[in-house]
């Protein structure tokens, strides 16, 4: 076993990198053993038995295996960051897929030695896949349209949030010119109630808030249309408590209205039954007591105005945009038996088939399409 500064281990993470070198990761690969053999013959013991460390974590991360699974995946991300980088927005070309169980995104630094203040970014979207030989569910890729814009918002969403500042700003304002002429007890809760409003929709990049959150659910639907809706249905139907306030969450309740304002803007208005159905049936779970502050809380100019300044972003950086013309090019595609190449074809393939056909049909669609696209991506 070879051993570095007082017996420090690198040979166990060395061949993992070897390993990885093997792999369709080898930029990657490359990139982690420059800056461990830095760290290994140029800087402190210490240093380099947190570099050990923070390796090992990222290679945790990392899939098991490239197989077929992973070919598919990476081949859509590619073409979602291609298509994304039609516009003035540049998606970057390190973003991979792992799996976990449920659907997620992180971002990964890798210091670059000779320049401290800079990093090279690792961006991993994490795919839910139990068992990697099983036909992935393809309804479920609209989720993968969000996780991808978390990574477009973490990195370019800054004009997005000089938007909704504004609107943010005015609220607030808003907000306390009502409250001037409350006195005692309830000058104080009311000032209480603006201060939470104004930490819970504060504007940020952070990818665990409130306004991150709404604005992808919004670039979702800009994305992909009304494929979005169902899978957004599909996924919060049951949630326990459509009314929980946390600061990483806004309230799965809050975030369909949101979702259901984006859907009027964009003229989908003919597909948000189920999704006002269900926002209408929540309203018996919501205690009476309760309802005031969380009206307060999920306030309607705010709301509003996110979706607005998420549309402007949109336009403005030349996110594509998916319109109803759309869906006769995908139906003339699936009429002639064509297998869906770009993304949002497949994404919305999936969604007119199982909407249109019998179970056993999508199902046999599903698996010939998929087996396609990944003997493709892999070539």
């Amino acid at each position: 076993m070879r051993r570095g500064k007082s017996g420090i281990d690198t040979e166990n993470v060395q061949n993992k990198l070897k390993n990885l070198l093997r792999s369709p990761m080898v930029e990657l690969a490359t990139l982690l053993s420059d800056y461990l053999l830095t760290v290994q013959y140029g800087s402190s013991e210490d240093d380099l038995r947190k570099t050990v460390k923070y390796i090992n974590m990222i290679l945790t991360r990392l899939p098991d295996l490239y197989d077929s699974r992973f070919y598919f995946d990476s081949y859509l991300i590619k073409s979602i960051s291609e298509s994304w980088s039609r516009g003035s927005l540049r998606i970057s070309n390190m973003i991979v897929p792992a799996y976990r169980q449920n659907w997620g995104h992180e971002t990964i630094p890798i210091p670059i030695m000779d320049q401290p203040t800079k990093y090279h970014i690792l961006d991993l979207i994490y795919i839910p896949c139990d068992e990697r030989e099983d036909i992935p569910s393809l309804l479920d890729y609209p989720w993968l349209i969000h996780e991808m814009g978390h990574h477009l918002l973490s990195k370019q969403g800054k004009e997005l949030i000089d938007r909704f500042t504004s609107y943010y700003k005015k609220v607030l304002s808003s907000l306390r010119l009502r409250s001037i002429a409350d006195r005692g007890i309830a000058k104080t809760r009311a000032n209480a109630v603006i201060d939470e409003v104004a930490e819970y929709w504060c504007p940020s990049t952070n990818s665990k808030s409130w306004v991150q959150e709404i604005a992808i659910d919004a670039i979702s639907i800009w994305s992909c249309g009304p494929a979005y809706l169902s899978a957004f249905q599909f996924e919060h139907s049951e949630t326990p408590d459509p009314f929980l306030i946390e600061q990483a969450h806004p309230p799965v309740e809050l975030r369909t209205v949101a979702l259901i304002q984006a859907a009027r803007k964009l003229e989908w208005v003919q597909f948000i039954s189920s999704l006002e159905n269900m926002q209408r049936q929540w309203q018996f779970q919501l205690p009476p007591e309760n309802r005031n502050r969380y009206i307060a809380f999920k306030n309607v100019e705010m709301y509003k105005g996110l979706i607005d300044a998420t549309m402007n972003y949109c336009e403005q950086t030349g996110l594509p945009r998916f319109y109803k013309a759309d869906f006769e090019r995908i139906q003339e595609q699936m009429n002639g038996n064509r297998i869906p190449k770009e993304y949002i074809d497949l994404i919305v393939s999936a969604w007119i088939i199982n909407k249109n056909q019998t179970e056993n049909v999508y199902s046999e669609w599903e698996k010939k399409t998929y087996t396609a696209l990944a003997t493709y991506a892999i070539q």
